[in-house]
């Protein structure tokens, strides 16, 4: 059965067979793997097949409150699985998405830059990156600088109306498997609407 999982207004679906199946494996659940979608200097790898089946991969840390207990996670995607807006779309949300495909572009454009930093800070820097596992100081002040635009990034948007029911409604014992079906229908009807929505505008014009 297909699930699904709504962070930042963005839905994810998956297989739960496969989800059970690589937290076992790998340790990572399907909630935790969606984060690194949201690391802003996320890297989007070549393609690959694997068992005849396109996936895309990707590079990125996890959100977390520290960068001690992040995690840097090589995640892979099929169709099925990729992220897209959730039903109910909107304009914001709609914007979101195009910045998610933006920064999963395989080339994005980099910009150098340079500043002074106290000699100091940079010793304690080289000091603390290989105690978190970074193999230098400069991928953790990449990993400072994304995990606080990805907190700020969160914190400054407005809350999904979608993630804030989803949470109410299991508050209140809703089950999982009930809402898997119901996002299930809503996103069915969504994409069904889509093809409509767009020969009304076009007739509009």
């Amino acid at each position: 059965m297909d699930e699904f999982f709504v962070t930042q207004g963005i839905a994810f679906s998956w297989d739960s067979r496969k989800a059970a199946a690589n937290a076992q494996k790998h340790r990572v659940t399907f909630e935790e793997a969606s984060q690194a979608f949201f690391d802003p200097f996320v890297r989007a790898l070549p393609p690959r097949t694997e068992d005849g089946e396109a996936r895309q991969a990707i590079l990125g840390l996890t959100a977390s409150g520290s960068s001690s207990t992040s995690r840097s996670l090589f995640v892979t995607t099929t169709s099925a699985s990729s992220p897209r807006v959730s039903p109910r779309r909107s304009r914001g949300r709609n914007m979101k998405m195009t910045r998610l495909r933006n920064r999963l572009r395989a080339r994005r454009p980099m910009v150098t830059i340079s500043m002074r930093v106290p000699e100091d800070v940079i010793a304690d820097l080289k000091r603390v990156a290989p105690l978190l596992g970074f193999s230098g100081y400069q991928p953790l002040i990449r990993a400072y600088v994304g995990q606080g635009l990805r907190a700020d990034l969160e914190r400054l948007e407005p809350a999904g109306n979608i993630s804030s029911l989803l949470t109410s409604l299991r508050r209140h014992g809703v089950t999982d498997e009930l809402l898997s079906v119901a996002m299930a229908e809503a996103q069915e009807k969504s994409d069904d609407a889509e093809p409509a929505l767009r020969r009304t505008r076009s007739a509009r014009r």
